[in-house]
């Protein structure tokens, strides 16, 4: 492989990592100031710009609203008492952000879903905070989840262990079928309804619109590098 080509690939596995620790971070964690300056920082801007090209509606909303948020107390303010709305309550949670409250039995955690998530992870001998005391199928743990398979995929493509590659990118397209576009849409869709600000709304849809680009740029790899379920 030419080295052109490696440093694309290369490039694009470092920002698909930058992608979901982003996630990570902003659906599992209380707001700091990290978030309101993101406008300032070339690796979000990188994405941004990465993922116009082919969800371009939904970037173009987060790039905007992100820019407007300005850097100060108030807007951090304004953002953690979001992120108790969503994440925390008291009361029902208008937009729940676990899988298993949108397949099986709807409103109920720790699902038969919560269970193949759980065996997903230990597939790639990941194993969640809170392991059996929190539900693994939330938001945030897969983002972390999807992070580490990104750095895994990095890792395994920088050595050129073929094997590992094939085996961490088939097991990163699977969970986005099986356990990510499977619901986010209709997370999205309730975080819009939970009458926010634009911020978690921009991100939710963003987050799916990422995972759509991020499948394909799986299966251009896969294809491009004559990769299929971890067989060399």
């Amino acid at each position: 492989m030419g080295q052109s080509v490696s440093e694309g690939v290369e490039s694009l596995f470092a920002a698909r990592g930058y992608g979901y620790r982003l996630l990570h971070r902003v659906f599992g964690a209380d707001p700091a100031p990290d978030l309101v300056s993101l406008a300032e920082d070339p690796a979000f801007l990188n994405l941004l710009a990465l993922c116009s090209e082919s969800e371009g509606d939904a970037f173009a909303r987060l790039g905007a609203v992100v820019s407007g948020l300005g850097t100060d107390d108030d807007a951090v303010a304004a953002l953690k008492s979001e992120h108790t709305v969503l994440f925390v309550g008291p009361g029902k949670l208008a937009a729940p952000p676990w899988e298993s409250m949108y397949v099986g039995q709807e409103g109920r955690l720790f699902q038969e879903s919560t269970l193949a998530v759980r065996y997903a992870y230990a597939e790639f001998g990941f194993r969640p905070v809170g392991y059996k005391k929190v539900a693994d199928d939330h938001l945030a743990l897969m983002m972390d989840f999807m992070a580490r398979m990104a750095a895994k995929s990095l890792d395994a493509f920088t050595c050129g262990n073929r094997d590992e590659l094939g085996r961490t990118l088939a097991g990163q397209r699977s969970f986005i079928d099986e356990h990510l576009l499977n619901w986010v849409p209709r997370y999205a869709e309730d975080v819009a309804g939970a009458r926010v600000s634009a911020f978690y709304e921009s991100f939710a849809n963003a987050a799916v619109g990422f995972f759509r680009i991020d499948r394909e740029v799986i299966g251009e790899v896969q294809e491009a590098l004559a990769l299929s379920d971890g067989a060399a």
